[in-house]
């Protein structure tokens, strides 16, 4: 292999130097370009910007899984107090869906403030609505298990420690 050859290989596989385009416009290059002298449609680029310009690479579309999150908040209402009680079931393996249930929620939920998210969020009206219909569901549960804690346990609203806190501020 000659001397030139493996510059061009070494060029082409090495992805920590962006590649380098004249007067090239920047809708065309690819993603991580640096371009000098960037052409720019109706736009007048004066100094610096219009002598340089690196295409930033593109930011991944964020997938929320919106339909999981609905279904699993729908999934808490089945496990509530009152519900596990009836059935004599084993309160800390099912309470709301048990620990590991609600720390899959958490990272869903976590998930949602990373800043594709939020703006897939702020864009899409449809989203958003779901999302807020989905913590409206898990404000009511939240406080249906709140009055219930307080009702089992004759203790004023203010002075309470709750029982369930743990649970519920996970969510």
């Amino acid at each position: 292999m000659t001397f030139f050859e493996r510059v061009k290989v070494f060029f082409k596989e090495d992805l920590r130097y962006p590649r380098i385009y004249f007067a090239k416009s920047i809708k065309s290059v690819p993603p991580g370009a640096f371009i000098l002298f960037p052409v720019q449609d109706s736009q007048l680029n004066c100094g610096l910007t219009g002598i340089v310009a690196l295409k930033k690479k593109e930011i991944a579309k964020s997938k929320i899984p919106i339909n999981k999150i609905e279904s699993m908040i729908l999934h808490i209402n089945g496990y509530t107090y009152r519900k596990i009680r009836e059935e004599n079931g084993n309160l800390i393996d099912n309470y709301l869906g048990g620990e590991t249930f609600i720390k899959e929620l958490q990272d869903l939920i976590w998930d949602l403030k990373l800043t594709p998210s939020l703006y897939r969020i702020f864009r899409e009206a449809p989203t958003r609505k779901k999302l807020e219909k989905g913590t409206f569901t898990l404000e009511r549960t939240i406080n249906g298990e709140e009055n219930e804690y307080h009702q089992i346990s004759a203790i004023p609203v203010h002075h309470a420690t709750n029982l369930f806190l743990p649970y519920i501020e996970i969510i």
